[in-house]
């Protein structure tokens, strides 16, 4: 995605990972050029009872790394619309 103006936008490279599946969200910014790369793939085909747990709680960390909000107020002005997520 192109800026309209440069931004503080960190790098994130993190992994999600457990038996049944990984996940890699990559965020790279550089020169007004946002990029969200999206790594996924699954393990096997079903899980065991044993492993639900697990799965659940990365599934929820799963679903905060698939947006990326933020906002853009021009010339600094206070704004009270909604931020809109990307993905």
């Amino acid at each position: 995605m192109e800026l309209p103006i440069a931004w503080s936008v960190k790098d994130k490279q993190e992994t999600i990972d457990c038996l049944g599946f990984v996940l890699s969200p990559n965020t790279l910014y550089n020169d007004k050029t946002l990029r969200l790369r999206y790594f996924y793939q699954t393990k096997k085909e079903s899980i065991d009872t044993i492993e639900v747990k697990d799965y659940i709680e990365k599934s929820k960390q799963v679903r905060n790394s698939l947006s990326f909000p933020f906002t853009y107020t021009p010339n600094g002005q206070g704004s009270s619309a909604f931020n809109w997520p990307f993905f």
